[in-house]
């Protein structure tokens, strides 16, 4: 194949560029002729008389056209740097081209004719066959070229990854046998057809299975199993025509389908060393990042991340050596993204010094508690840690603890006057609560405030309850201290408006809110109040002066005249359960009960003529019969609480025996664990005897959260002593 090369040079160029401009400014106003290529192989064409319209003929101005082609949007980098480089001798053209690989020489003949003409002439064969020679010889060579393709046209199937079809860019997917490489839209398109049953086409046709916009599926050409299908479908499958057809498409498939799996293999290779060689400059990139970062000033920020949060810094995933002027876009953006991490490494080191030291101060405090006659009533930790000095300890940014904390004599005396303050503010907002004319002397301003001229005598009477918005049961002082609904876990989701600003610090926590913050939810009861102190009355004391501590001490019972029934017989009940019983059953608004709640019990007695509602049971048989079913009673038989582990054990002989058994029977170990029997290969030592009853009772204490269902019971009596059994709720 001869190859003539036709230059073009810059003297032409102006020639016609000239002649171009005085034909635009003649008279008759003629088409102007277009700027040729510099590449250009013939003379421009004649110039024609063009069509004049209505507006040119009045002689109306026309925007003049822009001689210049507008360049191709789609071409990045630098244009017309290849327009003079034929004009080079041509020696020193093929010496430049023996050092180009083949993929480097296929696209410098796509750019422009003269040099296609020199790359693709038959003088230039030898340069492919040295290209491909020194492709061969490489550590991951492609097969041979097979031999309906010429080097060129082998070269665009291995390294050009544009679709064949619609010069789509995503051309990954190759069909060996028809050398053709295509895209994943024009699998699914009319050009291929996916095979259901591959199974009966194997021989005839060759196919490819592959991964395609979600799903495994098998591909043939559409063209060619139409073909085939119309041909195997005309011949019957024991004739002798069947079986040559058969043969040729076998041989043609075997010869079509050669070194496919050396493809495949090598295919496999191109891309793990392309994934392998985009990951080293990616890692060059940012190691050169985090240079540059520490000569600013960041390299103690950079030691506190880790590999994978180097990583997702700004730019470093960029598969692109780091260049000064990429440096300065991208470095206003990693200083903003590394003083956020500061900021968020920041807050997290000091939620993680505030979760240690409250579960620091958790274990002094439990300690602490244990030597203390009422441990529900000592604070918690979230309590202690909103009061000073404790507060100011957990919330500071130094490592260093102070004297109080790490010295034991000083932080029991702190928590000491702490507790005493604590549990004094609690009484006086409880006192607050109080109608004037329970509370005597002394004025609060508001809610909870004033409360160091109230007197707390009035909240140890037996009239004295209050009333939880999340509870039925009335709740009498001391329990109010220990009520579970006021010790919620502190959590972001139970926050209030009111909470201390110190106290969402503290939130990320997993202990209970702090008494004081959840104690808004409690009022005085009202309804339970003027109850008890009609019940009182009936057993003949000053519902003024009466304690509840007293109350509980003359272990009197009161029967419900309105639930008394000839054939169930009477009912029989402690005070506090007659309180809720009247709560329960009978109370309903009135003029005497204006603020009776719906929600207190699902039955409503109606009220009797008199007022004698409820009677004081006197007789020592009655007393004796009550007294012996409510000790058979399992329901009258609350838990009791170790001092030691402040685990619950049923309250009698036997379960305490248990219990010190397996807790606190044997010395405490190293570290600290007493479960010598259930550790296999330890050798337990000599167990504790089991204390007295009396010292073993004393190591247990009752809650005083119990409710009043758990430690009372209804007892019914016969009307007779001769009457049925008794019957029990």
């Amino acid at each position: 194949m001869n190859t003539t090369t036709t230059r073009s040079s810059a003297r032409l160029l102006k020639k016609y560029q000239a002649a171009a401009q005085i034909t635009s400014t003649t008279q008759n106003k003629k088409r102007p002729a277009p700027t040729p290529s510099i590449n250009a192989t013939s003379k421009p064409s004649s110039q024609k008389r063009r069509k004049v319209n209505h507006d040119e003929a009045e002689g109306l101005t026309i925007p003049k056209v822009s001689l210049t082609p507008r360049p191709d949007a789609r071409v990045r980098g630098r244009r017309g740097q290849l327009k003079h480089m034929t004009e080079m001798p041509m020696d020193v053209l093929y010496e430049i081209f023996q050092s180009l690989e083949p993929i480097d020489l296929l696209h410098l003949s796509w750019a422009n004719k003269s040099l296609h003409s020199i790359i693709m002439g038959e003088s230039a064969r030898y340069l492919w066959e040295d290209a491909f020679q020194a492709l061969y010889s490489s550590e991951h060579a492609p097969p041979s070229c097979p031999s309906d393709l010429n080097l060129a046209q082998y070269t665009k199937l291995l390294f050009d990854k544009r679709c064949m079809e619609c010069n789509s860019p995503h051309g990954s997917h190759v069909v060996w046998p028809h050398r053709l490489r295509v895209c994943g839209n024009c699998l699914e398109g009319d050009l291929f057809t996916v095979l259901t049953a591959p199974h009966r086409y194997w021989q005839t046709i060759p196919m490819m299975r592959t991964f395609v916009h979600g799903r495994y599926q098998t591909y043939v050409l559409a063209s060619e199993f139409s073909e085939v299908r119309a041909k195997t479908d005309s011949l019957s499958s024991d004739t002798t025509e069947w079986k040559e057809y058969l043969r040729q498409r076998g041989e043609w498939m075997t010869a079509r389908r050669q070194d496919e799996w050396k493809f495949a293999q090598w295919q496999r290779e191109q891309k793990r060393d392309r994934k392998t060689e985009l990951e080293e400059v990616r890692i060059k990139r940012r190691n050169e990042i985090v240079v540059r970062l520490g000569d600013l000033g960041w390299k103690e920020e950079l030691d506190h991340l880790n590999n994978h949060q180097l990583w997702t810094l700004p730019g470093v995933r960029i598969a692109k050596p780091l260049t000064d002027k990429a440096w300065e876009a991208l470095c206003p953006e990693l200083i903003d993204h590394l003083e956020a991490v500061k900021v968020l490494r920041l807050e997290r080191e000091k939620q993680t010094r505030i979760v240690r030291r409250c579960e620091s101060l958790s274990k002094k405090i439990s300690a602490w508690a244990k030597q203390q006659s009422r441990y529900d009533t000592m604070p918690k930790t979230l309590d202690v840690a909103l009061g000073e000095p404790f507060n100011s300890y957990i919330l500071s940014g130094s490592d260093s603890e102070p004297t109080f904390i790490t010295d034991s004599d000083k932080f029991g005396k702190a928590l000491g006057h702490f507790a005493e303050e604590w549990n004094e503010s609690r009484n006086q907002f409880l006192a607050s609560l109080l109608p004037k004319s329970v509370r005597g002397a002394g004025k609060a301003s508001a809610k909870g405030k004033g409360r160091a001229d109230i007197s707390t005598k009035a909240l140890e009477l037996a009239t004295t309850f209050f009333q939880c918005s999340s509870c039925v049961e009335p709740i009498s002082y001391p329990r109010v201290l220990a009520h579970e609904c006021l010790r919620q876990p502190c959590t972001s989701g139970n926050r209030r408006d009111s909470d201390p600003e110190t106290l969402q610090a503290l939130s990320i926590t997993y202990f209970p809110r702090p008494w004081m913050c959840d104690c808004e939810d409690l009022t005085f009861d009202q309804e339970a109040s003027e109850i008890a102190r009609a019940i009182v009355q009936v057993c003949g004391e000053n519902p003024d002066e009466l304690t509840a501590e007293r109350m509980d001490e003359m272990d009197c019972r009161l029967e419900c005249t309105r639930c008394s029934e000839p054939k169930k017989g009477r009912w029989v009940m402690k005070w506090r359960m007659a309180v809720l019983h009247e709560l329960e059953k009978h109370c309903s608004p009135s003029d005497e009960f204006p603020l009776a709640s719906p929600r207190r019990g699902k039955k409503r007695v109606k009220q009797p003529a008199d007022d004698r509602r409820w009677c004081l049971v006197t007789d020592a048989d009655d007393l004796t019969w009550v007294r012996s079913r409510e000790e058979g009673n399992a329901g009258a038989k609350p838990y009791i609480t170790c001092k030691q582990c402040r685990n619950n054990v049923a309250s009698n002989l036997q379960n305490m025996q248990m219990h010190w058994n397996n807790f606190h029977c044997y010395p405490e170990g190293e570290n600290g664990h007493t479960f010598y029997h259930q550790i296999p290969g330890i050798v337990a030592p000599e167990k504790f005897p089991i204390p007295e009853e009396n010292e073993l009772r004393a190591m247990f204490e009752s809650p005083l959260d119990h409710s009043i269902k758990s430690t009372h019971v209804n007892v019914r009596i016969p009307i007779r002593k001769q009457a049925e059994d008794v019957k029990m709720e």
